[in-house]
């Protein structure tokens, strides 16, 4: 029987081979682009006080990507088209040992 880990590596690949879109990835200083697959988190946080009270509140766009690092190792300022307008620019990898794929925060370009 598979252990946890590997029970674990199994379902984050099956997902990702279901749900994400095909994308070209293009690195800092317009290096070679490649194609990739890839999963877009797009979501708006909420947040502040009460409306009625007279306090601000305030909307954050929160966007992340997932790649499987065997498609491609991301970098800082890299870009992702996704085809149907819209490009994203990776601000941020958040690397997590021993996964095989990396969530990256990205931002609109």
């Amino acid at each position: 029987m598979p252990s946890w880990d590997e029970l674990r590596r199994q379902t984050r690949q099956a997902v990702h081979a279901t749900f994400a879109f095909p994308a070209i990835y293009t690195p800092p200083g317009g290096g070679v682009p490649v194609e990739i697959n890839a999963r877009l988190h797009t979501r708006v946080v909420r947040f502040g006080d009460l409306d009625r009270e007279g306090f601000a509140q305030v909307i954050e766009d929160v966007n992340r990507v997932v790649i499987d690092l065997a498609e491609v190792s991301p970098v800082s300022r890299a870009q992702l088209d996704f085809g149907d307008g819209r490009v994203y620019s990776i601000v941020n990898v958040i690397d997590r040992p021993g996964e095989p794929v990396v969530e990256c925060e990205v931002k609109p370009v």
